[in-house]
């Protein structure tokens, strides 16, 4: 693994890359786990909505790494937190590494297994990738090859008819089903078949297809395969891909039926055209096609159901749409896992090497030219001792720096208990004092070893909250003279009253 390490430079690229996309890849999921429960939220509202909503969490994830450099940071510093309470070499491995940090016995291992993931990732993103050209190129060999629709006066009667701009083409070609491509200059694909079709058929397929043209979801369908080509891996993000192609579809539905066109119709039309079509190939991933088979059940349940169908938003609908992606998902992608500082972990421990180092040359600067052999082994054992008690005393150190406070009901063997030195007199409250309420509150304070009352607790309540609290108050000033344990002062907690009473002339 040495050699492997080597080969590609030791890691020192590889490290901050394989942090970073980890960190995308978590945002990513979290952005997709928001919008998909978002859109499960809005189920009653229109497709349309639910589909711009879907679109805007896309773009999202596609831009959230750019995105993040301009937005406000929300750091979270890891290894700051977890050098109180882990090992140095335990921090240093789940913090971004340089090879300057990582233990030597770990950095080859790291970098092994590091290059390996990155290495499936790439596989699959090549694989997506290809895929996607795959599909690309069989599309523009049916577009190519295609005849026009409108040879004729009669069809093109029927798609100026059915909406369809002279600018937009609409084409016969080899495929099983219709779809529609081209990001900037829309074409309508029909199948072979479509010359027999009745009219009122080939006006149904030819405004799902048009409107599709229309919002331009060639585009963002493009765009999603790119997504899902980086998240291969990543089911959240597919999930919320897959949940986008729907809404597009029911969105398109919507419009068809907005325009006239029976529900029982349309249904039976789109279940014609699945029946025709051949199994899902390539080239459809790459275009819009209503003839998409995932979730089929819920699009003819929507198609049947009798509600409103929103065909278009107002601006003041898209504006909150828009707020709302924004409040949910912006606050995602500003989020920055940062490392915290690694550099100083890695310095502390390379100033104890150094300092190891220092002082066993000074034990090994001694003149020994003319020391015996027997004399040079009393040094030798002498030297071994003295380094031993070194390391006793580093790691005695080490324990005492991750000492931790006892927990309020851990038990703590003291052989004298902590004695109070002083403690500011409790302030009676205003309105207590002129209720005439008396009580008193039994406080529990966790003493350190300088005898500072760490914190405070109601141990037992006088049944009165502003009794309560002036005790708290008050039992943070208190000032002890620490428990001791084998002669050492140790943290410790101690539990003691404070009496509120009033004469009875009124006054405390």
């Amino acid at each position: 693994m040495n050699a492997f390490s080597d080969m590609l430079g030791g890691g020192a690229w590889l490290y901050p890359l394989a942090w970073g996309l980890l960190v995308y890849f978590v945002k990513a999921s979290a952005v997709s786990a928001v919008a998909l429960g978002v859109l499960a939220s809005l189920r009653n509202s229109s497709a349309l909505v639910r589909y711009l909503i879907a679109k805007i969490s896309l773009v999202t994830v596609v831009v959230m790494p750019v995105v993040t450099s301009f937005l406000p940071r929300w750091d979270f510093g890891v290894t700051e937190r977890l050098t109180s309470i882990l090992p140095g070499q335990v921090v240093l491995l789940v913090s971004p590494v340089t090879p300057s940090s990582a233990p030597a016995e770990t950095e080859s291992t790291l970098t092994f297994w590091l290059a390996i993931g990155a290495g499936l990732w790439l596989v699959g993103v090549l694989f997506n990738v290809v895929r996607m050209m795959v599909g690309q190129r069989a599309v523009t060999r049916i577009v190519r090859e295609a005849q026009s629709f409108r040879d004729s006066t009669e069809r093109l009667s029927l798609t100026a008819s059915a909406g369809i701009p002279e600018s937009v083409p609409v084409v016969v070609g080899a495929t099983a089903v219709p779809f529609a491509v081209g990001a900037r200059h829309g074409v309508i694909v029909l199948p072979e078949d479509a010359w027999r079709w009745s009219e009122r058929r080939v006006r149904m397929v030819l405004l799902h297809e048009y409107f599709h043209v229309k919002r331009f979801d060639t585009l963002w369908i493009g765009l999603g395969n790119i997504t899902r080509a980086v998240h291969w891996f990543n089911p959240i993000v597919r999930l919320l891909y897959g949940r986008f192609l729907n809404e597009c579809e029911r969105a398109c539905d919507d419009a068809v039926l907005a325009d006239g066109t029976s529900p029982e119709s349309y249904a039976q039309c789109l279940i014609d055209v699945l029946r025709a079509a051949a199994r899902p190939r390539w080239a459809i991933a790459v275009g819009a096609t209503m003839a998409r088979t995932t979730n089929m059940e819920g699009r003819l349940m929507s198609i049947l159901n009798d509600r409103q169908r929103a065909t278009r938003l107002s601006h003041r609908m898209r504006f909150l749409v828009a707020v709302l992606a924004a409040v949910l998902l912006l606050p995602i992608a500003a989020w920055q896992v940062q490392a915290g500082d690694t550099t100083k972990v890695a310095a502390k421990e390379k100033a104890k090497q150094e300092e190891a180092k220092k002082k066993l040359k000074e034990i090994q600067a001694g003149d020994a030219t003319n020391v015996t052999s027997q004399e040079k082994a009393k040094q030798e054992e002498a030297k071994n001792k003295q380094l031993k008690e070194m390391q006793l005393k580093e790691k005695e150190k080490q324990f005492q720096e991750q000492e931790q406070l006892p927990g309020e009901n851990e038990f703590v063997a003291v052989e004298v208990f902590p004695e109070m030195l002083k403690m500011v007199p409790p302030e009676y409250p205003r309105l207590a004092k002129k209720a005439g309420i008396q009580g008193t509150v039994w406080v529990k304070a966790l003493v350190d070893k300088e005898g500072n009352s760490r914190e405070v607790l109601i141990a037992k309540s006088s049944g009165n909250e502003s009794l309560d609290n002036a005790a708290l108050m008050c039992a943070k000033t208190a000032r002890f003279k620490p428990g001791i344990a084998n002669g050492k002062p140790v943290a410790t907690w101690v539990t003691y009253n404070i009496d509120f009473k009033l004469e009875d002339d009124g006054k405390q």
